[in-house]
């Protein structure tokens, strides 16, 4: 598709005004509601954005199903086991790496941290 080209009807370019309003609605707590504000067969989503309306969704995602907005007493056992893990691991890693440069500690940390958390 040209710049200068009209995109077909129902496709949301990330150029567009496109609105979506991502929530949880009181007369439906326990659904997450999406809403726009024109019919969309297809939307292209910059990245950044896309990230974005990810991490909306997962908070809504949390309030429909627990009724609330996400805290650390309500993190998922899955969390806290990942938690636990990433501990243990940085602990490891700092007494292998110690007398090193702190730089060069703090990258191999978050290189470690960002390779559990990345896809999976």
């Amino acid at each position: 598709m040209s710049a200068s080209a009209n995109p077909p009807v129902g496709v949301s370019t990330p150029s567009d005004t496109t609105e979506m309003v991502i929530r949880v609605e009181p007369e439906h707590k326990d659904v997450v509601a999406v809403e726009f504000n024109k019919p969309l067969k297809k939307m292209f989503i910059p990245p950044d954005t896309a990230r974005a309306i990810g991490e909306k969704f997962a908070r809504c995602a949390y309030e429909a199903q627990f009724g609330d907005t996400p805290t650390t007493q309500h993190r998922s056992s899955i969390t806290d086991a990942l938690v636990t893990r990433m501990r243990v691991r940085v602990a490891a890693m700092l007494r292998g790496m110690e007398g090193q440069d702190p730089k060069i500690q703090a990258n191999a940390i978050v290189d470690a941290i960002l390779t559990e958390l990345g896809p999976r």
